[in-house]
């Protein structure tokens, strides 16, 4: 770290709950209903949105010795720039925390502990930079007598001013994995759904089922008899994957690492407590060119949850061909609410009438046909995405089951359907929006679930 910048602690001011109040198909589920809501990695970033980790990092003083990892978040800032955080949450859970337990912050080779009292009466400020420079921030949980925590709402969220960030891991971000695949564009790359499209990358998790109890996100099978094994499957192949194990009684929990020709590039094990109902999680990374597939095998007779995680680019991949010819503009971005009571989920492209549109991907057409909203439109399925073009003037003749290449036209610009005036004069203008693949395909009758959408692929040299 710089010696040009400073590391301290001082109030800022009161913390701000946040109130918002989304679309109930947009809001996730479980005991983070309120505070989860926004969880954008921007000015404002969410550490934790419920009591789990505070629950994990309960242990007697003379038992597990050691921290409990919350997040890294690396921050690009201008001279002045600060850093602050803040601790918010039901009254219940909070009054339930252990008065020893501390929060930990790490920037550069110093690290300070806060009290839980002083983060949640008002912001305390952790960093500020004294010049243009970039720093790691490490938060983690120091381990508290027991406590009967409840499980609930509870949100350590971090605020910059003036500072940009680089790159953040978060494993205690929780939410429905329908909003997960919304937001997978500004949140870090979690496994979270059966099958999903986060990071840029199309994950498959089999067999998944929900976690039975507040450790983890994923299990082999329902309720909590013995696991078995699971394979999770990454297209495009990543270069690290993260894997916690919770509850791991017996050692021989491993997880094995392999390539597209099913080669094995390793493998870790996890250590197991010898004591049945004693959970201390255990972490191990798997790092290698080209992890494909990550078989997670429990030790015999074990009951063991997950979280995993994985290294990506945290935000939309390039379209495989670009949708639009040229540098096409962006009228009216993914996520954005304007005058909508939902987020707009896909991306509206300005231009003139007549210009072609082009498939991002080879694929099938799966839908060909008019409707109110979306006026002429055609849906392409590919293996990775099914993508959806629409208020077109004219589709090319293709039928559902054709097979389309990638880069072919499969229509022109229009302002069919329900447009804004706004957009492009005459509301001429491209909407087009991916969805996760697999997925039910919209029809002129309806519409797919929200939650099926992602940020769509970005074409080279769009802007705003």
């Amino acid at each position: 770290m710089s010696k040009s910048k400073m590391f301290l602690f001082a109030p800022l001011g009161l913390l701000a709950l946040f109130s918002c109040s989304p679309d109930s198909e947009h809001s996730p589920t479980g005991p983070n209903l309120r505070l989860a809501q926004r969880i954008q990695c921007a000015d404002e970033c969410a550490i934790t949105t419920d009591s789990r980790p505070f629950l994990l990092a309960r242990s007697s003083r003379d038992s597990v010795a050691g921290t409990l990892a919350l997040a890294e978040i690396t921050l690009d800032g201008s001279s002045g720039a600060t850093v602050s955080l803040g601790l918010a949450g039901s009254a219940q859970v909070l009054a339930a925390l252990p008065r020893d337990m501390r929060i930990l912050v790490t920037a550069g080779e110093e690290t300070k502990s806060f009290a839980i009292s002083q983060l949640t009466s008002a912001r305390g400020a952790i960093y500020r930079f004294q010049t243009v420079g970039t720093v790691r921030i490490f938060y983690a949980l120091s381990r508290g007598m027991p406590a009967s925590i409840p499980l609930g709402d509870l949100r350590l969220t971090q605020y910059s001013n003036s500072a940009a960030i680089v790159k953040s891991v978060r494993r205690w971000v929780r939410q429905s994995s329908a909003f997960a695949a919304q937001m997978s564009s500004s949140s870090s790359c979690i496994i979270e759904a059966p099958t999903s499209r986060v990071c840029g990358t199309t994950v498959w998790v089999n067999p998944y089922a929900a976690a039975a109890t507040y450790e983890g996100t994923f299990q082999s099978n329902p309720g909590t008899g013995a696991s078995s094994t699971i394979g999770i499957n990454f297209t495009p192949a990543v270069p690290s994957v993260t894997i916690t194990v919770y509850d791991p009684t017996y050692d021989g929990n491993t997880a094995q690492a392999f390539d597209s020709t099913g080669a094995l590039l390793g493998s870790v094990s996890f250590a197991g407590t010898g004591t049945p109902g004693w959970d201390v999680p255990d972490t191990k990374t798997l790092t290698f060119n080209g992890i494909h597939t990550l078989i997670l095998t429990p030790a015999a007779a074990d009951y063991v949850a997950y979280d995993a995680n994985f290294e990506g680019t945290p935000g939309p991949s390039p379209c495989p061909h670009a949708v639009l010819n040229g540098s096409p503009t962006i009228t009216d971005p993914y996520g954005a609410l304007g005058r909508r009571s939902i987020p707009h989920m896909g991306r509206d492209y300005d231009g003139s009438i007549g210009t072609p549109i082009l498939s991002e991907d080879a694929g099938v057409v799966a839908h060909s046909d008019s409707g109110k909203s979306s006026g002429w439109a055609i849906v392409v399925r590919s293996a990775d995405a099914t993508s959806y073009y629409f208020h077109m003037s004219h589709r090319s003749p293709f039928n559902v089951g054709d097979t389309v290449q990638g880069g072919t036209q499969v229509g022109t610009i229009g302002n069919t359907g329900h447009v804004e005036s706004s957009t492009g004069g005459n509301g001429a203008h491209l909407h087009f929006e991916q969805h996760l693949p697999g997925g039910p395909v919209w029809d002129s009758t309806g519409h797919v679930p929200k939650g099926t959408q992602f940020e769509p692929c970005t074409t080279s040299g769009e802007h705003i």
